[in-house]
């Protein structure tokens, strides 16, 4: 089963039963999220993923940015902007406000105007990259179907690829920040699951680059490669997720969050170590005299 596709519509990829990013991010989180969403239990899409598949068209498929988008000239509450909507829709396109793609624009001018950003674009490969493969567990011996969707594959002239994954955020886009996003969104699981894909299809994997744009004005950029610690830490929570999963499976259990009432739920320690000694209807409390207090 292991193989490639290049060009397949991204419908025909979700709609695929097989392990992925996503749904591994939903065992480790919660067992009964993943279960329900393979039932079709699926948000849908918020306002900024729309956005943000927007710029990816407009950045790595530019040349399919016409043909999947429809820029609005009139406005979505005018009667002129309802008809204009109507039409778009009924020939297979996605609305687009002209403001939505100016900032799209400005973000993409921004990515090119990075000079290695705009060198790993140059590079020749493809967009939107499906990557199918197969698993055998290590305790069951049982064979598990699995995937992955990179935004671009990049080729070099060795013959090796690298991916690359465009992150849009609302956030900046300063080292600081990446690591936070990186840490807040798993996408060190990504990474490792992604490059396990590349090699599992028959291709060397030359690395992976993050590159990040801000959605905020004035649309900083920044690309990373995470570090190889990170990668291990992505790769071992990956086949930790697979371990729960398969237990679940067997014993048709999917445990949700939690059962009954937690009692003396507190703070989380950054938070008390990001206020430090506050002040609160005249009396003062300091984190450090609080945990010392525990231990005394």
């Amino acid at each position: 089963m292991n193989e490639v596709k290049y060009g397949q519509p991204a419908a025909e990829y979700h709609a695929f039963p097989a392990l992925n990013k996503s749904s591994i991010n939903k065992v480790l989180d919660c067992p009964l999220k993943y279960k329900l969403y393979i039932e079709g239990e699926r948000p849908e899409p918020t306002p900024s993923m729309k956005f943000g598949t927007m710029c990816h068209c407009l950045v790595l498929e530019p040349d399919r940015f016409p043909l999947e988008f429809h820029v609005l000239e009139n406005k979505s509450t005018t009667q002129a902007g309802k008809k204009e909507i109507a039409a778009c829709e009924a020939a297979g396109q996605t609305p687009v406000s002209a403001t939505d793609y100016a900032k799209a624009c400005r973000m993409r001018d921004n990515l090119y105007a990075h000079p290695e950003i705009s060198d790993l674009l140059a590079l020749p490969g493809e967009a939107e990259v499906s990557l199918y493969w197969e698993m055998i567990s290590d305790s069951s011996g049982e064979i598990r179907a699995c995937k992955a969707r990179c935004d671009a594959v990049k080729k070099l002239s060795d013959g090796s690829c690298f991916i690359l994954d465009l992150k849009t955020t609302s956030g900046g886009a300063s080292l600081d920040d990446i690591a936070k996003h990186c840490a807040d969104f798993h996408y060190h699981r990504q990474d490792a699951w992604y490059q396990y894909g590349l090699e599992a299809c028959g291709m060397k994997s030359a690395g992976f680059f993050f590159i990040f744009t801000s959605t905020q004005a004035p649309h900083l950029c920044n690309v990373i490669q995470l570090a190889p610690r990170a990668k291990k830490q992505g790769w071992w929570e990956c086949q930790h997720a697979m371990e729960i999963l398969e237990q679940c499976e067997a014993q048709n259990k999917w445990p949700g969050y939690q059962t009954g009432i937690e009692e003396g739920l507190d703070l989380p320690l950054w938070y008390y170590r990001n206020v430090g000694t506050s002040v609160f209807m005249g009396s003062s409390y300091s984190l450090e005299e609080d945990l010392a207090a525990e231990k005394a």
